[in-house]
Protein backbone atom coordinates (compact mmCIF):
# COMPACT_ATOMS: atom_id res chain seq x y z
CA UNK A 1 0.00 0.00 0.00
CA UNK A 2 1.23 3.48 -0.99
CA UNK A 3 1.61 5.77 1.86
CA UNK A 4 1.22 9.82 1.03
CA UNK A 5 3.81 11.78 2.49
CA UNK A 6 2.96 15.88 2.85
CA UNK A 7 6.25 17.61 2.91
CA UNK A 8 7.12 19.43 6.19
CA UNK A 9 5.88 22.74 6.18
CA UNK A 10 8.96 25.51 5.04
CA UNK A 11 10.74 22.67 3.53
CA UNK A 12 11.81 22.78 0.03
CA UNK A 13 9.11 20.39 -1.09
CA UNK A 14 6.74 22.05 0.77
CA UNK A 15 7.86 25.73 -1.45
CA UNK A 16 7.53 23.70 -4.75
CA UNK A 17 4.03 22.38 -3.62
CA UNK A 18 2.94 25.51 -2.70
CA UNK A 19 3.92 27.06 -6.17
CA UNK A 20 2.57 24.54 -8.24
CA UNK A 21 -0.77 24.98 -6.70
CA UNK A 22 -0.64 28.80 -7.22
CA UNK A 23 0.17 28.41 -10.84
CA UNK A 24 -2.85 26.18 -11.42
CA UNK A 25 -4.80 28.44 -10.24
CA UNK A 26 -3.65 31.71 -11.70
CA UNK A 27 -4.12 29.96 -15.50
CA UNK A 28 -6.42 32.02 -17.59
CA UNK A 29 -9.88 29.63 -18.13
CA UNK A 30 -10.56 28.85 -21.69
CA UNK A 31 -13.06 30.38 -23.84
CA UNK A 32 -15.05 27.66 -23.26
CA UNK A 33 -14.86 28.18 -19.63
CA UNK A 34 -15.71 31.74 -20.32
CA UNK A 35 -18.35 31.02 -21.87
CA UNK A 36 -19.70 28.34 -18.90
CA UNK A 37 -19.27 30.95 -16.38
CA UNK A 38 -21.14 33.38 -17.97
CA UNK A 39 -24.65 31.31 -18.48
CA UNK A 40 -24.06 30.45 -14.85
CA UNK A 41 -23.97 34.37 -14.07
CA UNK A 42 -27.38 35.01 -16.63
CA UNK A 43 -29.23 32.11 -14.48
CA UNK A 44 -28.26 33.66 -10.86
CA UNK A 45 -28.02 37.09 -11.64
CA UNK A 46 -30.65 39.39 -9.79
CA UNK A 47 -32.38 41.31 -12.37
CA UNK A 48 -31.55 45.36 -11.88
CA UNK A 49 -34.54 48.19 -12.86
CA UNK A 50 -33.08 50.52 -14.85
CA UNK A 51 -32.98 54.16 -14.01
CA UNK A 52 -35.46 56.08 -15.41
CA UNK A 53 -33.92 58.97 -17.72
CA UNK A 54 -36.24 62.72 -16.18
CA UNK A 55 -35.63 63.80 -20.20
CA UNK A 56 -37.15 60.90 -22.01
CA UNK A 57 -40.71 59.28 -22.49
CA UNK A 58 -41.54 56.90 -19.93
CA UNK A 59 -41.90 53.54 -21.77
CA UNK A 60 -41.81 51.21 -19.04
CA UNK A 61 -45.57 51.41 -18.03
CA UNK A 62 -44.89 48.42 -15.77
CA UNK A 63 -42.39 49.95 -13.39
CA UNK A 64 -43.62 53.60 -13.38
CA UNK A 65 -47.47 54.97 -13.64
CA UNK A 66 -48.28 58.57 -14.73
CA UNK A 67 -48.94 61.07 -11.87
CA UNK A 68 -51.45 63.26 -14.25
CA UNK A 69 -54.72 65.14 -12.96
CA UNK A 70 -56.91 65.98 -15.63
CA UNK A 71 -57.46 69.86 -15.99
CA UNK A 72 -61.42 70.12 -15.92
CA UNK A 73 -62.85 72.00 -18.43
CA UNK A 74 -63.62 75.72 -17.68
CA UNK A 75 -67.34 76.33 -17.77
CA UNK A 76 -68.45 78.89 -20.32
CA UNK A 77 -69.49 82.67 -18.61
CA UNK A 78 -73.31 82.60 -18.80
CA UNK A 79 -74.26 86.44 -17.86
CA UNK A 80 -77.57 86.91 -15.63
CA UNK A 81 -79.13 88.70 -18.43
CA UNK A 82 -78.42 85.22 -19.99
CA UNK A 83 -80.35 83.62 -17.63
CA UNK A 84 -83.30 85.69 -16.78
CA UNK A 85 -84.22 84.88 -20.92
CA UNK A 86 -84.50 81.32 -20.48
CA UNK A 87 -87.71 79.33 -20.33
CA UNK A 88 -87.37 78.04 -17.21
CA UNK A 89 -86.52 81.17 -15.33
CA UNK A 90 -88.92 83.40 -17.13
CA UNK A 91 -91.92 80.80 -15.55
CA UNK A 92 -90.22 81.08 -12.35
CA UNK A 93 -89.97 84.29 -12.21
CA UNK A 94 -93.91 84.86 -13.49
CA UNK A 95 -95.12 82.18 -10.39
CA UNK A 96 -92.73 84.78 -7.86
CA UNK A 97 -95.04 87.83 -9.64
CA UNK A 98 -98.01 86.28 -8.98
CA UNK A 99 -97.04 85.22 -5.55
CA UNK A 100 -96.60 88.73 -5.01
CA UNK A 101 -99.44 90.37 -6.81
CA UNK A 102 -101.88 87.79 -4.49
CA UNK A 103 -99.89 89.12 -1.60
CA UNK A 104 -100.22 92.96 -2.14
CA UNK A 105 -104.03 92.56 -2.81
CA UNK A 106 -104.54 90.37 0.30
CA UNK A 107 -102.42 92.76 2.46
CA UNK A 108 -104.85 95.78 0.86
CA UNK A 109 -108.08 93.83 1.65
CA UNK A 110 -106.65 93.01 5.06
CA UNK A 111 -105.45 97.01 5.64
CA UNK A 112 -109.05 98.13 4.32
CA UNK A 113 -110.87 96.13 6.47
CA UNK A 114 -109.24 97.57 9.28
CA UNK A 115 -109.53 100.82 8.74
CA UNK A 116 -112.85 100.28 8.45
CA UNK A 117 -112.81 98.76 11.61
CA UNK A 118 -110.87 101.80 13.14
CA UNK A 119 -113.35 104.07 11.92
CA UNK A 120 -116.14 101.72 13.99
CA UNK A 121 -114.81 101.64 16.69
CA UNK A 122 -114.00 105.40 16.95
CA UNK A 123 -117.25 106.32 16.00
CA UNK A 124 -119.40 104.10 19.02
CA UNK A 125 -116.64 104.95 21.41
CA UNK A 126 -117.69 108.87 20.60
CA UNK A 127 -114.67 110.16 19.39
CA UNK A 128 -115.27 113.12 16.32
CA UNK A 129 -112.29 113.35 14.14
CA UNK A 130 -114.41 116.27 12.52
CA UNK A 131 -113.78 118.60 15.44
CA UNK A 132 -110.99 116.39 17.46
CA UNK A 133 -113.36 116.17 20.72
CA UNK A 134 -116.02 113.55 21.97
CA UNK A 135 -119.84 113.81 21.14
CA UNK A 136 -121.22 114.80 24.81
CA UNK A 137 -124.93 113.76 24.13
CA UNK A 138 -126.35 113.64 20.51
CA UNK A 139 -129.03 111.60 19.80
CA UNK A 140 -129.92 109.63 16.74
CA UNK A 141 -133.40 109.73 14.57
CA UNK A 142 -134.57 106.79 17.25
CA UNK A 143 -133.82 109.15 20.01
CA UNK A 144 -130.82 107.16 21.54
CA UNK A 145 -127.16 108.07 22.01
CA UNK A 146 -125.01 106.70 19.41
CA UNK A 147 -121.69 106.42 20.82
CA UNK A 148 -120.70 105.48 24.08
CA UNK A 149 -120.02 108.93 24.85
CA UNK A 150 -122.38 110.22 23.99
CA UNK A 151 -124.67 108.61 26.57
CA UNK A 152 -122.18 108.37 29.49
CA UNK A 153 -121.88 112.45 29.53
CA UNK A 154 -125.66 112.01 28.80
CA UNK A 155 -126.28 109.49 31.89
CA UNK A 156 -123.64 111.91 33.78
CA UNK A 157 -125.64 115.13 33.67
CA UNK A 158 -128.64 113.51 33.98
CA UNK A 159 -127.90 111.76 37.83
CA UNK A 160 -126.21 115.18 38.44
CA UNK A 161 -129.02 117.39 37.52
CA UNK A 162 -131.66 115.24 39.54
CA UNK A 163 -129.95 115.70 42.29
CA UNK A 164 -129.75 119.55 41.80
CA UNK A 165 -125.99 118.81 41.77
CA UNK A 166 -125.22 119.93 37.62
CA UNK A 167 -123.69 123.43 39.02
CA UNK A 168 -121.21 121.99 41.55
CA UNK A 169 -117.71 120.86 41.77
CA UNK A 170 -118.41 116.58 42.03
CA UNK A 171 -120.54 116.77 38.30
CA UNK A 172 -116.78 118.48 37.02
CA UNK A 173 -115.08 115.78 38.95
CA UNK A 174 -116.96 112.95 37.47
CA UNK A 175 -117.34 114.52 33.73
CA UNK A 176 -113.29 115.04 34.19
CA UNK A 177 -113.21 110.86 35.27
CA UNK A 178 -115.47 110.03 32.84
CA UNK A 179 -113.75 111.96 29.90
CA UNK A 180 -110.01 109.85 30.95
CA UNK A 181 -111.76 106.82 30.74
CA UNK A 182 -112.78 107.12 27.88
CA UNK A 183 -109.13 108.98 25.89
CA UNK A 184 -107.56 105.50 27.13
CA UNK A 185 -109.85 103.76 25.53
CA UNK A 186 -109.35 105.67 22.14
CA UNK A 187 -105.16 105.46 23.24
CA UNK A 188 -106.39 101.54 22.88
CA UNK A 189 -108.03 101.87 19.39
CA UNK A 190 -105.18 104.10 18.14
CA UNK A 191 -102.42 101.37 19.55
CA UNK A 192 -104.17 98.74 18.34
CA UNK A 193 -104.03 100.24 14.77
CA UNK A 194 -100.63 101.34 15.24
CA UNK A 195 -99.30 97.48 15.81
CA UNK A 196 -100.98 96.52 12.86
CA UNK A 197 -99.38 98.86 10.50
CA UNK A 198 -96.03 97.02 12.52
CA UNK A 199 -97.26 93.67 11.64
CA UNK A 200 -98.77 94.78 8.00
CA UNK A 201 -94.55 95.64 7.22
CA UNK A 202 -92.87 93.22 9.24
CA UNK A 203 -95.07 90.48 7.36
CA UNK A 204 -94.66 92.40 3.77
CA UNK A 205 -90.44 92.43 4.64
CA UNK A 206 -90.65 88.65 5.16
CA UNK A 207 -92.46 88.03 2.05
CA UNK A 208 -90.30 90.17 -0.32
CA UNK A 209 -87.09 88.51 1.70
CA UNK A 210 -88.37 84.86 0.41
CA UNK A 211 -89.41 86.33 -2.81
CA UNK A 212 -85.33 87.36 -3.43
CA UNK A 213 -84.53 83.74 -2.06
CA UNK A 214 -86.46 82.37 -4.50
CA UNK A 215 -84.97 84.81 -7.42
CA UNK A 216 -81.38 83.89 -6.70
CA UNK A 217 -82.53 79.93 -6.65
CA UNK A 218 -84.39 80.44 -10.07
CA UNK A 219 -81.23 82.06 -11.36
CA UNK A 220 -78.86 78.96 -9.69
CA UNK A 221 -81.65 76.61 -11.34
CA UNK A 222 -81.88 77.85 -14.88
CA UNK A 223 -77.74 78.08 -14.76
CA UNK A 224 -77.34 74.35 -13.92
CA UNK A 225 -80.29 73.75 -16.60
CA UNK A 226 -78.30 75.71 -19.22
CA UNK A 227 -74.85 74.55 -18.48
CA UNK A 228 -76.33 70.76 -18.14
CA UNK A 229 -77.56 71.20 -22.05
CA UNK A 230 -74.07 72.24 -22.95
CA UNK A 231 -72.77 69.44 -21.69
CA UNK A 232 -70.68 70.71 -19.25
Amino acid sequence: MATSTTPAKGSSAWVKAQRASANVTNVAPTASQKLSAQRANAVTATPVAPTPDPNAGDTNVSNYVADVTPMAAAAPDVTEETLKKTAEYMARERALQSALDFFNSDQALQSARYGDTYDKNLKDLGWRGDINDWDYGQLMSQGERATESGRSFQGLANDFAARGMLQSGAYQGARSILQNQLNEKRAAVETGKTNFGVDQEAKRKAFLTEQETARTQALADARASLLGGMGV
